[in-house]
């Protein structure tokens, strides 16, 4: 009975069947080039092979990756070029499995980026089988990678190639670096920023709170004020009809003393009457 395979998310699967795995761009770099679990196991083979029968050009990087335990093999297989300049797009994972490939004895996984065509698992010029032992038998015969051969070739593994491919990588694993430096810039200045707008917004509420107190004073003054003028008002008519009232004794004293002087000078008159009179008849001797 075959050892149960690891348990590494997206390289080894505990189906008895291969399965074609379509990942985001960034689950590639979490899984095979930042886990801590994938660090354990090591890339034993690397084939290149491209597809010339479409309209378009698709070349093909496999890996196979042998477990830890060098009991199971993953293979890995990724369109070259895809997701290079979508590393933030977030695709929807889909499984799909196939009939058509021999089911190796332990379980193998591909993986693809997303918008890559699905690559078949086993390219017609190369053998593959995926056995409990890290031997695997496949033709390393070498073909042309000329338009004019068959769709498929495999491209000879010399160390130039494979110096070439390193340093491919090690640039994407410093443009990455670079990249996520430069988003954690971003993100610090993004936080700078919201914590300036954080204090400007606590200083704009207290300046408006300042000023809602402002006005409530001057709203209460102004009431005061009116209630003020109003009492005024209230003062100022009262002194109206005082005056009023005033001029009418005034007007009524002006009468009487008026009355009373005529009166007056009406019994002068009468007492200047009887004094001629009397002397009229009493002459003075």
């Amino acid at each position: 009975m075959a050892p149960e395979p690891p348990k590494i998310r997206g390289l080894f699967t505990a189906l008895g069947r291969p399965a074609i795995l379509s990942f985001p761009i960034k689950d590639w770099y979490e899984i095979v080039r930042e886990c801590t679990s994938t660090s354990d196991c090591f890339v034993f083979e690397v084939g290149w092979y491209k597809n010339l029968g479409g309209k378009e050009e698709h070349e093909f990087l496999r890996f196979d990756i042998l477990s830890p335990d060098e009991k199971h093999v993953a293979i890995v297989v990724a369109e070259r070029g895809r997701g290079k300049h979508n590393l933030g797009d977030h695709a929807t994972d889909a499984a799909q499995f196939t009939e058509t490939a021999a089911a190796p004895a332990s379980s193998g996984t591909i993986l693809t980026p997303p918008g890559a065509i699905t690559p078949p698992l086993t390219p017609p010029e190369i053998a593959v089988a995926a056995p409990t032992s890290p031997d695997v038998a496949r033709d390393s015969s070498p073909s042309s990678a000329e338009e004019s051969s068959s769709p498929l070739h495999k491209a000879n593994k010399t160390s130039g190639k494979q110096e070439e491919e390193r340093q491919q990588e090690r640039e994407q694993c410093q443009a990455v670096e670079e990249a996520a430096k430069r988003a954690e810039e971003n993100v610090k200045a993004a936080d700078e920023t919201a914590k300036r707008e954080r204090e400007q917004c606590e200083v704009a509420g207290e300046n408006a709170k300042v000023a809602r107190e402002a006005a409530k004073r001057e709203r209460e003054q102004r009431e005061v004020a009116e209630e003020n003028a109003k009492a005024a008002d209230k003062t100022a008519k009262w002194e109206r009809e005082q005056c009023k009232v005033a001029e009418e004794n005034a007007k009524q004293e002006r009468k009487q003393r008026e009355a009373a002087e005529a009166a007056n000078a009406k019994l002068l008159q009468e007492l200047e009457a009887f004094r001629r009179a009397a002397t009229i008849l009493h002459p003075p001797k």
